[in-house]
């Protein structure tokens, strides 16, 4: 949530609308995205977290959760200056992603958490957003 707030600008600039989904329930996602200062709407997915599933994440299992990727998620953590947290709620063990979709609603950028500190970074996003921009190849 921090790196999307601090690049918030680069975001905006490009006309993307983020949205973040959680596992927990309304009210801790909302003290949640008050606390971290989420800079775009926060959406609570349902029991059993369908949309979570209709886009292929995965749940991790202590192994991994706990694992050598945990540290390499904390060293990330730190080198970026991201914001850690203990969910109020919710499946610590789902794991999250980041999905740029189209006007019409396509996937066109997927990346699925392999660990807990494994995300996109602002620069692959912001080369599909580019590229959305651009629209077709001409030639």
């Amino acid at each position: 949530m921090a790196q999307l707030r601090q690049s918030k600008d680069g975001y905006l600039a490009r006309g993307a609308r983020a949205y973040a989904v959680t596992t927990g329930t309304p009210e801790h996602t909302q003290q949640f995205c008050a606390r971290h200062e989420v800079p775009f709407a926060c959406l609570v997915d349902r029991p059993g977290e369908p949309a979570y599933r209709a886009f292929g994440l995965e749940k991790t299992t202590l192994r991994r959760l706990f694992g050598p990727s945990l540290l390499q998620g904390v060293w990330s953590a730190l080198s970026r200056w991201r914001e850690t947290y203990t969910p109020a709620s919710g499946d610590v063990f789902q794991m999250s992603g980041t999905f740029v979709l189209d006007r019409e609603g396509v996937v066109r950028f997927a990346h699925r958490d392999a660990h807990p500190g494994d995300h996109a970074s602002d620069e692959e996003i912001w080369a599909c957003l580019d590229a959305l921009a651009a629209g077709p190849a001409s030639g």
